[in-house]
């Protein structure tokens, strides 16, 4: 099929339509965009960096915004101009172009961030509360699991090692010399005191007789010394214990004698008052058995006094035993391996006293420092044990205060474990966990802090296994700590900005955060890179015009604007300023008053003044007239119907300005229209049916001074662009020249 040029012209048209249609609807996407994004960023900064001020916020935002799609339009072309300056060289181009680059970077970044932290915030608002409690117990949780597990490994191996360091001490304290005097007693003598006798310290004694005959006639060693000093140690605590029941139970029966006496007093009585014999049986039933019952405690309290005297009886005699033995002398080497004995059983038990593991600890310490003291005269090798056993005793000291430390430690841990378990997570909009969190985290920090640090070789730790040698080696308190501040500093405390979002994006938690980064940033850079593609697109086809036509016109000056160029001459800024029969001011709503004197914003022309008021009123919002007899005063316009009068429509009328209400002006080849609305009809255009009626002929270029009330601001354009664009208008008043013969300014009152 054969085209001629007139269907190539008009599907050439067709198409550069279809481009204008989308590349409009591009750019109208783009401004939505930056629409959401200021507000967005707003509110990210109004949260965190304005403390919720939200006028300098927003401004801010306005700002990046403005930047951005100012940019986004115009970026090719600022960087066209600038490495096409010829002034410059081509190192302070590329200078300038990074410098732009960077700053156009950085606010893509500042608007983005902050549109991603306000989103962030907004889609955790329902769960981020729950979240990072649950995010902080599970790192209290660790971090006390690990500290109890050190705490229980470590109070282990100072077990091994106190068990072991007992041991050592016994061993030396066996090359102590000996304190002990020979007996001279005759032992089958003091065996035949307690033969005859049942008593329970017959018992406890004839052990004792045995032991000391070995040590001292049958077998005399140093050994059987030790464990005859042992078995009286051991009988003068088991007589010790067995007299204080037996004092126990002889108060008992001194107390139920009493009642008993009391009761047969009182029955007694009863029987001698009684009147039948019925009653006299079961009273004399009721006595003999308290008879019965008083002759069995006295029994009980003869027994348990025989027993209280032979008791007391052994207690002295054991008192004997123990003085030859060296055993009353604290400096005693006898003395002294008692007490780490007594150490050994207690540190053996499942619960050991830790208390009373120190007291016999520094007791023995002190001793034997005094039998140090005692023995300075000597040589040999008693003075070098001496020494030996202070130095490890002074270690075991040491040690017995870490265990201790341990215990306490591992008790209160405990406790938190327990607490734990009784944990209530917060509800969605609770706040209150947060200082709860905190002062527990501080607990325990406090309590990792005096934990001990293990600081031993291999050989030292063969007692423990080789799981709780891993946990000895592992834990880092110092770490420990760091990560209980770092659960703090996230999740308790208040953040900043870069933080908060850092916090989202690095929690397990992080779905919620990426989902609202991606749509931040598809609000700024898509926006910005569809506009700079739009542009792009523009400027290639711009270019290819102007290189294949040097003389035709380029897309930088609107054809409207250089036809005005023609008319009114170079100087652009006075088309829109004529000389008019009326001189009219259009009146803002701000104003002050100083001394009388009103001073009022006012749009003369498009342009905003300061108009000096004297008058007894204040104005409103609207067009007044100058009056011309006092010129500091204005006449408010009558909002009447008035249509335009020129002076030579006849001598019967006199030419007068057009004011027209509620309406519709437009603008077609020439002609001024309006269209008034319904409800608000003129007299012509009910007649018209509310169809635009024609109102006088204007040049394309009369000013028409467009004034928003609820903007307030003004707009000034050519008569033509109301073919364009129609105004709806309150108000619109066409201003004659001088000489009243053509329309030579319009202004309007928009309807908003």
């Amino acid at each position: 099929m054969k085209m001629d040029k007139r269907d190539i012209e008009n599907a050439a048209k067709n198409v550069g339509a279809g481009e204008k249609s989308g590349s409009q609807l591009l750019q109208f996407a783009v401004i939505c965009l930056a629409i959401a994004s200021f507000f967005t960023t707003a509110q990210g900064m109004r949260s965190y960096i304005f403390n919720g001020e939200p006028t300098i916020a927003y401004v801010t935002s306005g700002a990046i915004q403005g930047i951005l799609l100012a940019l986004s339009m115009n970026l090719p072309r600022f960087m066209r101009r600038i490495w096409n300056e010829e002034k410059s060289n081509v190192f302070t181009k590329a200078i300038i172009e990074i410098v732009l680059l960077i700053l156009t970077g950085i606010s893509l970044f500042c608007s983005s961030w902050f549109s991603y932290v306000y989103i962030a915030e907004t889609v955790h608002k329902g769960s981020w509360a729950m979240d990072s409690e649950l995010l902080v117990q599970q790192i209290y949780r660790n971090e006390l699991y690990d500290a109890s597990d050190y705490s229980k490994a470590y109070r282990t191996y100072l077990e091994a090692e106190l068990g072991q360091e007992i041991l050592n001490l016994q061993s030396l304290a066996n090359q102590l010399p000996t304190q002990a005097s020979d007996f001279n007693m005759d032992w089958e003598s003091e065996r035949q005191q307690y033969a005859s006798d049942n008593t329970v310290a017959s018992s406890y004694m004839a052990t004792v007789i045995n032991q000391l005959e070995t040590a001292f006639v049958t077998a005399p060693s140093q050994e059987n010394r030790d464990l005859a000093a042992q078995a009286v140690t051991e009988a003068q605590t088991n007589i010790e214990s067995a007299l204080e029941n037996e004092q126990t139970k002889l108060e008992d029966a001194e107390k139920n004698l009493n009642t008993y006496s009391n009761q047969i007093n009182t029955l007694n009585q009863q029987i001698t008052n009684a009147t039948t014999q019925a009653e006299i049986a079961i009273l004399r039933e009721t006595l003999s058995r308290y008879q019965e019952m008083q002759s069995t405690e006295a029994a009980q309290q003869q027994t348990s006094q025989q027993e209280i005297s032979a008791l007391q009886n052994a207690q002295g005699r054991l008192n004997v035993y123990a003085v030859n033995l060296g055993l009353s002398n604290s400096t005693s080497s006898i003395s002294i391996k008692q007490n780490l004995l007594e150490m050994q059983t207690e540190l053996f038990r499942d619960d050991p006293d830790v208390d009373s593991l120190r007291n016999l600890a520094t007791e023995t310490f002190a001793n034997l420092r005094n039998a140090e003291s005692l023995s300075t005269d000597s040589e040999g090798e008693s003075s070098l044990s001496y020494s030996n056993l202070l130095t490890q005793m002074n270690t075991l000291v040491l040690n017995l205060n870490d265990y201790a430390n341990v215990k306490s430690i591992e008790t209160v841990l405990y406790d938190l474990m327990n607490k734990l378990r009784n944990t209530r997570t917060a509800s969605i909009n609770d706040e209150e966990w947060k200082p709860v969190w905190q002062m527990r985290i501080e607990n325990l920090k406090a309590q990792i802090s005096t934990l001990p640090t293990f600081v031993t070789s291999s050989e030292d730790v063969s007692e423990i296994t080789e799981s709780q040698q891993r946990i000895l080696s592992e834990f880092d308190r110092t770490k420990s700590c760091a990560n209980l501040d770092n659960a703090t500093r996230r999740y308790i405390n208040d953040h900043n900005a870069l933080e908060q979002g850092t916090i989202y994006l690095t929690s397990p938690y992080r779905g919620l955060a990426l989902f609202a980064l991606v749509l931040a940033f598809f609000l700024d850079l898509s926006g910005f890179v569809f506009g700079v593609v739009d542009l792009g697109a523009k400027e290639s086809k711009n270019n290819s015009r102007i290189g294949g036509n040097s003389n035709q016109e380029t897309m930088d000056v609107p054809k409207i604007f250089k036809s005005m160029k023609e008319k009114v001459g170079e100087n652009e800024s006075q088309w829109s300023i004529r000389p008019t029969a009326n001189s009219y001011k259009v009146v803002t709503g701000n104003f002050r008053c100083e001394d009388g004197v009103y001073y009022y914003g006012v749009f003369e022309n498009g342009i905003h003044k300061e108009w000096e008021v004297v008058d007894d009123h204040a104005y409103h919002k609207g067009i007044y007239l100058v009056d011309n007899v006092a010129a500091r005063k204005g006449v408010a316009l009558s909002e009447k119907h008035q249509d335009v009068i020129f002076s030579n429509q006849g001598f019967e009328k006199m030419p007068q300005d057009g004011v027209y209400l509620n309406g519709t002006l437009s603008y077609h080849e020439g002609s001024l229209l309006f269209e008034a609305e319904v409800g608000g009809k003129s007299d012509k255009s009910a007649e018209n049916d509310a169809s635009p009626y024609y109102i006088a002929n204007v040049e394309e270029y009369v000013p028409v001074h467009c004034y928003a009330p609820r903007r307030d601001e003004n707009i000034t354009q050519p008569a033509i662009d109301l073919a364009k664009f129609p105004m709806k208008v309150k108000v619109a008043v066409l201003a004659l020249n001088p000489e009243c013969t053509r329309i030579v300014a319009i202004y309007l009152i928009l309807r908003e």
